[in-house]
Formats: C-alpha cells, sequence, structure tokens
C-alpha cells in the first residue's frame, strides 16, 4: 500500500517534471508560479473550508499547531548551532536552516496523507490544514527575520510580514470555516458541491506543480554541495519527526491526527522557501540542490518514518 502511494505521487510528478521538455511552446517556470497562485487563493481555501465546515472539532486544533511550532523551533535552534561550526558563508547558512526547518506539509503532504489514510481521509486533511496555517505564516514572518539576519539585510519589515501574512486566503477560509461550523450554519447542497468541485482538484495538482519545480540541471552541483546541505537534509527528514514524535505523545495527540502529525514533520523542504531566500539575497544555488535531494529521499524514508515511529504509537 505504501509502495503504491508513492509510485503513483512520483508518477504524477515525473509528468509535471517532464513538461518542460514535452511543451516547448510552454514557459514551465512561468506557468508553475500561476497555478501555485491558483492553488493557493483559490482552490486550497475551498478545501480548508470543505473540511472544516462540519469537521467534530476538538483538541487537535491547539495540539497539531503547538507540534509543528515545537518541531520549528527545535530544527531551527539546532541547524543555527550546527552550522556556526561549520565553515560556510552565511547566505549558504541561512539558505540551508531554512530549507531543514520548513515543510512542504501540504503540496506534498496533503496528497501522500491522504493516499495512505484513505479512511481517514477529513481528520488527516483537518491536520494538513493545522500544519499548514502554523507553518507557513512563520515562514513568511520567522523565515523572512532569519533570512534578513543571515545575508545582513535590511529589507526586513515584520509590519510588512505580518500584514502580508493577514491577507493569506487560505487563513481567511480556515476563519470562514470554523465561524460557520461553531456557529452550526447550513450551507446550501450546491455551494458545499461546487466548494468540493474545487477543492477535488488540490492533491494532484499540487504534486503536478511540485514535478515542474524539479529541474535535472541541479544534477550538476549536487557532489560539490552535498557535503554541506547533508545536516540540512538530516534534520529535515530525520529529526524533526522524531521531535514531532516526542511532542505529540507528551500532548497525548489522538489517531489519527497523531500518525499524520509525524508524516507531516518528515515532509521535505517547502517551495516557498525559494520566494524566501530570493527576496534577501540566500544561496538559492545551494537551495536547490537540498529541495530536489530532500524530496528525492523522501520518498524513501517518510515510508521509513511510517515504519518505525507510527507503531511505536
Amino acid at each position: 500500500m505504501v509502495t503504491s502511494v508513492f509510485v503513483e505521487m512520483a508518477l504524477i510528478a515525473f509528468v509535471g517534471g517532464s513538461l518542460r521538455y514535452l511543451l516547448h511552446d510552454l514557459d514551465i517556470d512561468e506557468l508553475r508560479p500561476k497555478i501555485n497562485r491558483l492553488v493557493l487563493t483559490i482552490f486550497l481555501p475551498a478545501l480548508n473550508f470543505r473540511v472544516l465546515y462540519d469537521a467534530a472539532l476538538g483538541g487537535e486544533l491547539w495540539q497539531v499547531p503547538l507540534c509543528a511550532l515545537t518541531g520549528l523551533v527545535v530544527i531551527i535552534t539546532a541547524g543555527h548551532l550546527i552550522y556556526l561550526l561549520l565553515d560556510t558563508p552565511p547566505r549558504v547558512k541561512g539558505a540551508l536552516i531554512l530549507a531543514g526547518a520548513f515543510g512542504n506539509v501540504t503540496y506534498l503532504g496533503m496528497p501522500i496523507l491522504q493516499r495512505l489514510y484513505p479512511s481517514a481521509f477529513l481528520p488527516v486533511t483537518e491536520t494538513v490544514i493545522l500544519y499548514e496555517m502554523t507553518i507557513t505564516p512563520l515562514n513568511l514572518v520567522v523565515g523572512s527575520a532569519l533570512a534578513a539576519y543571515y545575508s545582513h539585510s535590511t529589507q526586513f519589515s515584520l509590519k510588512a510580514n505580518l500584514l502580508q501574512v493577514a491577507k493569506m486566503p487560505l487563513l481567511w477560509a480556515i476563519a470562514a470555516a470554523l465561524l460557520v461550523n461553531w456557529g452550526g450554519v447550513k450551507i446550501p447542497a450546491f455551494g458545499l458541491n461546487a466548494i468540493s468541485l474545487m477543492a477535488d482538484i488540490v492533491p494532484g495538482l499540487m504534486i503536478l506543480s511540485l514535478g515542474m519545480a524539479l529541474k535535472l540541471s541541479v544534477l550538476r552541483s549536487m557532489r560539490r554541495a552535498l557535503t554541506v546541505i547533508l545536516p540540512a537534509i538530516v534534520l529535515k527528514l530525520v529529526i524533526s519527526p522524531i521531535v514531532v514524535f516526542a511532542m505529540a505523545h507528551s500532548v497525548a495527540l489522538p489517531a489519527p491526527f497523531l500518525q499524520a502529525a509525524i508524516i507531516e514533520a518528515a515532509m521535505p523542504s517547502q517551495l516557498i522557501t525559494f520566494l524566501t531566500a530570493d527576496r534577501y539575497g540566500l544561496d538559492t544555488d545551494h537551495l536547490a540542490v537540498c529541495v530536489f535531494l530532500d524530496t528525492t529521499l523522501s520518498f524513501v524514508t517518510i515510508p521509513l518514518v511510517q515504519a518505525l515511529l507510527v507503531p511505536l504509537l
């Protein structure tokens, strides 16, 4: 079951990665950000609303974000300490700390969890949403602050970044769904069906976009960069799920939210880190290699996390 899920995901990602070679008249690097924008502003908010609209909400509303936050703090701290010991330019250190801390919890996490746990579709999707509402805003604020520090940039503005977070459609969709849920408001069937049609597009489109972002050109610099990026990969794929495993246990996060949170912590680097790195002048070449490698390796490490940690629950 696990193997077939990752083969399916890899096949869709392969199709996405092949488009730049099959459709020469299509500018993939221009198209992919537009697809991502549609997902972030329309399709993903629709999914967030549909899942939370009539969900039986409980303690996971604070437990999952706390687990995500704990993992993030531990990994950022560990990454900072590790890269202090390495003779590496600050621009490279900053990029790799971002890569090790912020995971691809939605674009990769959502389709993988939905396929791994089809009988718990709504709870695991809710876990993804709660992870996303924690990780992505922190990437925009804390990630930007880290990037500014390591690039010695004066561009960082806490007010501007908080304003950017406040404008995120996915957060507005979550807030609206919670208000409707707690208020007992019923939405007409045709409205829910329309929202569901948009929500159903999300998983496949996310994996396709992920594949479109992966370029074989990064292989050229892989050997040279491997030593310096290895700590970031280990932090993201190995240490992060262990930290969240321990935290989830300590707060008694119930199943299946617990299993989903651990696997979310094992997701490879978040693609939005490229936006932060570009904005503050961090080293995107090392970041690209790191994202390529840990995304590829995650198709091996995520099943291992599920096999080694989840049975211990």
